[in-house]
Protein backbone atom coordinates (compact mmCIF):
# COMPACT_ATOMS: atom_id res chain seq x y z
CA UNK A 1 0.00 0.00 0.00
CA UNK A 2 2.76 2.46 0.91
CA UNK A 3 4.50 1.82 -2.39
CA UNK A 4 1.34 2.67 -4.31
CA UNK A 5 1.24 5.95 -2.38
CA UNK A 6 4.87 6.65 -3.30
CA UNK A 7 4.03 5.98 -6.94
CA UNK A 8 1.09 8.41 -6.86
CA UNK A 9 3.25 11.13 -5.27
CA UNK A 10 5.99 10.74 -7.89
CA UNK A 11 3.50 10.82 -10.77
CA UNK A 12 1.91 13.94 -9.27
CA UNK A 13 5.29 15.65 -9.06
CA UNK A 14 6.03 14.77 -12.69
CA UNK A 15 2.71 16.25 -13.79
CA UNK A 16 3.38 19.47 -11.87
CA UNK A 17 6.84 19.74 -13.41
CA UNK A 18 5.55 19.22 -16.93
CA UNK A 19 2.72 21.69 -16.40
CA UNK A 20 5.17 24.32 -15.19
CA UNK A 21 7.55 23.73 -18.09
CA UNK A 22 4.94 23.72 -20.86
CA UNK A 23 2.46 26.11 -19.19
CA UNK A 24 -0.35 23.83 -20.39
CA UNK A 25 -3.32 22.33 -18.57
CA UNK A 26 -2.58 18.82 -19.85
CA UNK A 27 0.54 16.86 -20.62
CA UNK A 28 1.80 16.48 -24.20
CA UNK A 29 2.08 13.05 -25.84
CA UNK A 30 5.80 12.99 -25.03
CA UNK A 31 5.11 13.82 -21.40
CA UNK A 32 2.40 11.15 -21.20
CA UNK A 33 4.88 8.64 -22.62
CA UNK A 34 7.45 9.56 -19.93
CA UNK A 35 4.84 9.17 -17.18
CA UNK A 36 3.69 5.82 -18.57
CA UNK A 37 7.27 4.55 -18.71
CA UNK A 38 7.87 5.71 -15.14
CA UNK A 39 4.78 3.81 -13.91
CA UNK A 40 5.88 0.62 -15.68
CA UNK A 41 9.39 0.85 -14.24
CA UNK A 42 8.08 1.39 -10.72
CA UNK A 43 5.67 -1.56 -11.01
CA UNK A 44 8.53 -3.74 -12.18
CA UNK A 45 10.67 -2.68 -9.21
CA UNK A 46 7.84 -3.34 -6.77
CA UNK A 47 7.27 -6.83 -8.22
CA UNK A 48 10.95 -7.63 -7.72
CA UNK A 49 10.63 -6.70 -4.03
CA UNK A 50 12.52 -3.42 -3.97
CA UNK A 51 11.84 0.30 -4.12
CA UNK A 52 15.08 2.00 -5.01
CA UNK A 53 17.68 0.29 -2.86
CA UNK A 54 15.29 -0.46 0.03
CA UNK A 55 14.27 -4.17 0.22
CA UNK A 56 10.65 -5.01 0.95
CA UNK A 57 10.95 -7.28 4.00
CA UNK A 58 8.26 -9.23 5.76
CA UNK A 59 8.15 -9.73 9.53
CA UNK A 60 7.84 -12.61 11.97
CA UNK A 61 4.25 -11.55 12.71
CA UNK A 62 3.31 -12.18 9.07
CA UNK A 63 3.58 -15.92 9.77
CA UNK A 64 1.14 -16.05 12.68
CA UNK A 65 -1.80 -18.10 11.32
CA UNK A 66 -5.31 -16.75 11.62
CA UNK A 67 -6.84 -17.80 14.93
CA UNK A 68 -3.44 -18.13 16.63
CA UNK A 69 -1.43 -15.87 18.89
CA UNK A 70 2.31 -15.65 19.42
CA UNK A 71 3.61 -17.09 22.71
CA UNK A 72 7.33 -17.15 21.93
CA UNK A 73 9.97 -16.09 19.43
CA UNK A 74 13.72 -16.12 18.96
CA UNK A 75 16.13 -14.73 16.37
CA UNK A 76 19.59 -15.90 15.32
CA UNK A 77 21.40 -17.92 12.68
CA UNK A 78 19.68 -21.25 12.03
CA UNK A 79 21.45 -22.52 8.93
CA UNK A 80 25.03 -21.28 8.89
CA UNK A 81 24.66 -18.34 6.49
CA UNK A 82 25.07 -15.69 9.23
CA UNK A 83 21.67 -14.15 8.45
CA UNK A 84 19.26 -13.46 11.29
CA UNK A 85 16.65 -16.21 11.02
CA UNK A 86 13.77 -16.71 13.44
CA UNK A 87 11.64 -19.23 15.30
CA UNK A 88 8.02 -18.49 16.05
CA UNK A 89 5.85 -20.30 18.62
CA UNK A 90 2.09 -19.83 18.25
CA UNK A 91 -0.94 -21.12 20.10
CA UNK A 92 -4.42 -21.71 18.75
CA UNK A 93 -7.24 -19.68 20.20
CA UNK A 94 -9.86 -21.74 18.41
CA UNK A 95 -9.21 -25.37 19.33
CA UNK A 96 -10.10 -26.82 22.72
CA UNK A 97 -6.63 -28.30 23.23
CA UNK A 98 -4.93 -24.96 22.42
CA UNK A 99 -2.67 -26.48 19.77
CA UNK A 100 0.87 -25.11 19.81
CA UNK A 101 3.04 -24.86 16.72
CA UNK A 102 6.75 -24.12 16.32
CA UNK A 103 7.59 -22.46 12.98
CA UNK A 104 11.14 -22.14 11.64
CA UNK A 105 11.80 -19.14 9.40
CA UNK A 106 14.99 -18.54 7.40
CA UNK A 107 15.90 -15.49 5.35
CA UNK A 108 16.29 -15.73 1.59
CA UNK A 109 18.70 -13.74 -0.59
CA UNK A 110 16.33 -10.75 -0.60
CA UNK A 111 16.18 -10.64 3.18
CA UNK A 112 12.64 -11.99 3.47
CA UNK A 113 11.61 -14.74 5.88
CA UNK A 114 10.52 -18.07 4.42
CA UNK A 115 8.87 -20.88 6.38
CA UNK A 116 10.97 -24.03 6.08
CA UNK A 117 9.33 -26.37 8.59
CA UNK A 118 6.73 -26.42 11.36
CA UNK A 119 5.89 -28.84 14.16
CA UNK A 120 2.77 -29.08 16.31
CA UNK A 121 4.16 -31.83 18.59
CA UNK A 122 7.27 -30.08 19.97
CA UNK A 123 5.67 -28.02 22.79
CA UNK A 124 3.99 -29.47 25.88
CA UNK A 125 0.37 -28.52 26.53
CA UNK A 126 -0.61 -25.48 28.55
CA UNK A 127 -1.71 -27.65 31.51
CA UNK A 128 1.25 -30.04 31.48
CA UNK A 129 3.34 -28.13 34.02
CA UNK A 130 1.52 -29.21 37.19
CA UNK A 131 1.10 -26.61 39.93
CA UNK A 132 3.63 -24.34 38.24
CA UNK A 133 1.28 -23.91 35.29
CA UNK A 134 2.25 -23.61 31.65
CA UNK A 135 5.58 -25.46 31.26
CA UNK A 136 6.73 -23.75 28.07
CA UNK A 137 9.46 -21.22 28.89
CA UNK A 138 11.16 -20.11 25.71
CA UNK A 139 13.06 -21.13 22.58
CA UNK A 140 16.73 -20.17 22.16
CA UNK A 141 18.88 -20.01 19.00
CA UNK A 142 22.67 -20.26 19.12
CA UNK A 143 25.19 -21.15 16.39
CA UNK A 144 22.81 -23.17 14.18
CA UNK A 145 21.38 -24.98 17.22
CA UNK A 146 18.05 -24.21 18.81
CA UNK A 147 16.62 -25.39 22.13
CA UNK A 148 13.05 -25.58 23.39
CA UNK A 149 12.89 -25.09 27.17
CA UNK A 150 10.19 -26.40 29.55
CA UNK A 151 9.86 -26.17 33.32
CA UNK A 152 7.22 -27.61 35.64
CA UNK A 153 6.26 -29.54 38.76
CA UNK A 154 5.45 -28.46 42.32
CA UNK A 155 7.74 -29.30 45.26
CA UNK A 156 9.51 -31.72 42.95
CA UNK A 157 10.46 -29.79 39.86
CA UNK A 158 11.77 -30.64 36.45
CA UNK A 159 13.30 -28.79 33.54
CA UNK A 160 13.61 -30.22 30.05
CA UNK A 161 15.75 -28.94 27.20
CA UNK A 162 15.18 -30.33 23.69
CA UNK A 163 17.98 -29.34 21.33
CA UNK A 164 18.18 -29.51 17.52
CA UNK A 165 21.15 -28.94 15.20
CA UNK A 166 21.25 -27.89 11.55
CA UNK A 167 22.62 -30.53 9.18
CA UNK A 168 24.17 -28.81 6.14
CA UNK A 169 24.17 -32.04 4.09
CA UNK A 170 20.41 -32.53 4.27
CA UNK A 171 19.35 -28.92 4.94
CA UNK A 172 17.28 -30.13 7.90
CA UNK A 173 17.39 -29.73 11.69
CA UNK A 174 18.08 -33.00 13.50
CA UNK A 175 17.19 -33.88 17.07
CA UNK A 176 20.51 -33.51 18.86
CA UNK A 177 19.80 -34.38 22.50
CA UNK A 178 17.42 -34.01 25.42
CA UNK A 179 18.43 -32.97 28.93
CA UNK A 180 16.15 -33.28 31.96
CA UNK A 181 17.06 -31.77 35.34
CA UNK A 182 15.16 -32.86 38.46
CA UNK A 183 15.18 -30.99 41.79
CA UNK A 184 13.21 -31.37 45.04
CA UNK A 185 12.28 -28.89 47.77
CA UNK A 186 12.22 -31.79 50.29
CA UNK A 187 15.55 -33.29 49.31
CA UNK A 188 18.13 -30.64 48.46
CA UNK A 189 20.61 -33.38 47.55
CA UNK A 190 18.31 -34.73 44.87
CA UNK A 191 19.61 -33.52 41.58
CA UNK A 192 19.64 -35.75 38.56
CA UNK A 193 20.53 -34.90 35.02
CA UNK A 194 19.47 -37.29 32.30
CA UNK A 195 20.90 -36.84 28.82
CA UNK A 196 19.62 -38.87 25.96
CA UNK A 197 21.57 -38.94 22.73
CA UNK A 198 18.97 -39.15 20.03
CA UNK A 199 18.54 -40.76 16.65
CA UNK A 200 18.37 -39.14 13.22
CA UNK A 201 14.85 -37.79 13.80
CA UNK A 202 14.38 -34.45 12.06
CA UNK A 203 12.54 -31.59 13.73
CA UNK A 204 9.44 -31.92 11.56
CA UNK A 205 8.82 -35.41 12.96
CA UNK A 206 9.85 -34.78 16.57
CA UNK A 207 7.21 -35.60 19.22
CA UNK A 208 8.01 -34.45 22.76
CA UNK A 209 5.51 -36.93 24.24
CA UNK A 210 7.10 -39.94 22.51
Amino acid sequence: MKYQLIKIIIIGLLLIQFACESNQESATSEQESIISTTIMEMDSVIEEGEVGAIPIQNTIEDFVPEGYRMIGEAVGSLNGDDQEDAILVVQSEATADKERVVILLVRNEKGNYEKVVENSQAILCQDCGGLLGDPFQRVVIKDDYFTIEHFGGSSDRWARYSTFKYDSETGKWKWHKDATVLTSAHDLEMKETVKQETDECVFGRFDIER
